[in-house]
């Protein structure tokens, strides 16, 4: 009956709280293996200059002009890409990442944003850039499932 009880408050105690990782213990008569699983949530996320990790407060695809936009306080990405597709655009002429912060606009010189999904009016990827700007010299993140619109 003990076990019974301890199962159920684990459950509810996994349930109840929102986490950011999900671990997973799995226990034989000669060994105990622990895998960790990070809860990835929608939105969009970036670091710059492999810094603390700024979640944008707001983020949208454009469609019609195949921009991505997010917004966090006075920063703001505007990712401008050749096509929506699954694909990997490289940044050059046809295809520019800014990041605009405290009204200055910050280049990407090199790197790519990398389309993985875009179904259901939401797209996903990465995104891995170098910069010449504003202190900035490389700015990495992510976006899943932002609203295309």
């Amino acid at each position: 009956m003990k076990i019974y009880i301890l199962a159920l408050v684990a459950v509810l105690a996994v349930v109840s709280c929102k986490k950011k990782e999900v671990v997973t213990t799995t226990t034989s008569s000669a060994t105990t293996t622990s895998v960790t699983t990070p809860i990835v949530s929608a939105g969009f996320k970036w670091t710059e200059n492999g810094g603390a990790e700024i979640t944008a407060d707001s983020s949208r695809f454009s469609a019609q002009y195949k921009t991505l936009f997010a917004f966090k306080g006075s920063k703001m990405f505007e990712i401008n890409l050749s096509g929506s597709s699954v694909a990997t655009y490289n940044i050059g002429t046809a295809n520019a990442l800014t990041l605009v912060s405290g009204g200055a606009n910050n280049a990407a010189t090199a790197g790519d944003v990398k389309i993985s999904a875009n179904a259901s009016s939401k797209i996903s990827g990465t995104f891995d850039v170098t910069m010449n700007t504003g202190g900035l010299t490389n700015v990495k993140g992510l976006f899943i499932d932002v609203a295309v619109k």
